[in-house]
């Protein structure tokens, strides 16, 4: 006496779809409440003082999901800036730098990208030093201590890291 069991799995592929699009989005947004805070704590260890309020006004975060922007924003919700500031003989505007980069940047991560950005050309040089020898002694956090607290907060998981300057 026997039986016949036959088991249909033609929906698990639909079921396991689904579970990986919820936790993707449930990922996702933990990304979009991260993203934020570690922008403004990037901001608040910073090694220099702002004169213009051009270079704080170009900080922005944003979140992409499979070349996909999820969510962006500023440091402040408003423009601080007075006046613009100059640099190599040009008049810069924090927050329209940060906007163009934004509109104009193509993420080419499979999965999820967290972007931090200082867009005035200016904090290269804070990060970097100038070019002569005594002001490259003077160097000042911009973004580095906010890329180093994502190394340390991902580390263990298999991901790859990058810092891009004048992109």
């Amino acid at each position: 006496m026997g039986a016949k069991v036959s088991i249909d799995f033609s929906g698990l592929d639909e079921v396991r779809k689904k579970l990986f699009d919820a936790s993707a989005d449930v990922q996702t947004e933990r990304l979009l409440a991260y993203a934020p805070l570690l922008l403004k704590t990037a901001y608040e260890s910073r090694g220099f003082k702002n004169q213009t309020m051009n270079l704080k006004d170009s900080y922005l975060w944003a979140v992409y999901y499979r070349g996909e922007l999820k969510g962006s924003g500023f440091l402040t919700p408003m423009a601080e800036a007075t006046k613009r500031a100059e640099y190599a003989g040009e008049k810069v505007d924090g927050r329209e730098l940060a906007n163009t980069f934004l509109s104009r940047y193509v993420s080419d991560v499979s999965g999820w990208e967290v972007v931090l950005l200082a867009a005035a050309p200016y904090g290269r040089t804070l990060e970097e030093g100038g070019d002569s020898w005594e002001s490259k002694r003077q160097r000042f956090e911009v973004l580095t201590y906010a890329f180093d607290m994502v190394r340390k907060d991902f580390s263990g998981a298999n991901r790859s890291y990058r810092m891009l300057y004048n992109v």
